[in-house]
């Protein structure tokens, strides 16, 4: 069964193109359904944060959540008059297992996949940030690689992320290895525990940014 959430209130990171410009130029952002749900929260949204999915959502030092999805929610809450409450920053899969149980409002930031269009609401788009392989420089072939190169070999991507569920049903035959985060995955490559991995270039760049 679908949650009932209020669409304009589900502030979901999926990887296309922006929409938030038109959106924030509105007068009137909520509908009086919206409100209505609003007020019976006493003006708070319960958002579940990701806690090491960088750039989007992450823990900083001090352990609180940070990251484009959360300035996003923090924009939007300032125009519509809301607060947010945040939980404890947890791994994706975690997120969505609890989330589709009923804890929380709001996932700060996830792709979405067939399984979860069936029970989330999803916004509009509002970025785009395409998917990179990524390997060793002594693989064999380091250029021009595609996930038909990996029949039968080990590719390691996010638990529960959109880019797993995209692999599984269009190449069945790629051995998928599931790590925690993408920082994660990235070390199962270094340490050649996986022939590659598998995430957003975004996701990348921020990590390897971190380690220069």
């Amino acid at each position: 069964m679908k949650r009932l959430i209020p669409f304009s209130l589900i502030l979901l990171l999926i990887l296309v193109a922006s929409a938030l410009p038109a959106f924030a130029q509105k007068t009137d952002l909520l509908s009086p359904e919206e409100s209505l749900w609003l007020k019976s929260r006493n003006n708070t949204i319960v958002v579940y944060p990701s806690e090491n999915s960088p750039p989007y959502s992450y823990k900083n030092s001090a352990g609180n959540p940070q990251g484009l999805a959360i300035d996003y929610l923090e924009l939007i809450a300032e125009k519509i008059g809301a607060k947010i409450q945040y939980l404890t920053p947890r791994p994706l899969h975690q997120v969505l297992n609890d989330i589709q149980n009923g804890k929380g409002d709001v996932v700060a930031s996830v792709t979405p996949d067939t399984d979860e269009e069936q029970s989330l609401i999803f916004t509009d788009n509002y970025l785009s940030s395409p998917a990179v392989i990524v390997v060793r420089k002594d693989y064999d072939k380091n250029s021009g690689l595609n996930l038909n190169d990996f029949d039968g070999k080990r590719v390691a991507v996010v638990n529960g992320s959109g880019l797993e569920a995209y692999i599984r049903i269009n190449y069945p035959r790629v051995v998928l290895e599931e790590g925690t985060d993408d920082e994660v995955v990235l070390q199962q490559v270094v340490l050649s525990e996986v022939d590659a991995a598998s995430m957003d270039v975004a996701s990348l760049s921020y990590i390897l940014s971190k380690q220069v």
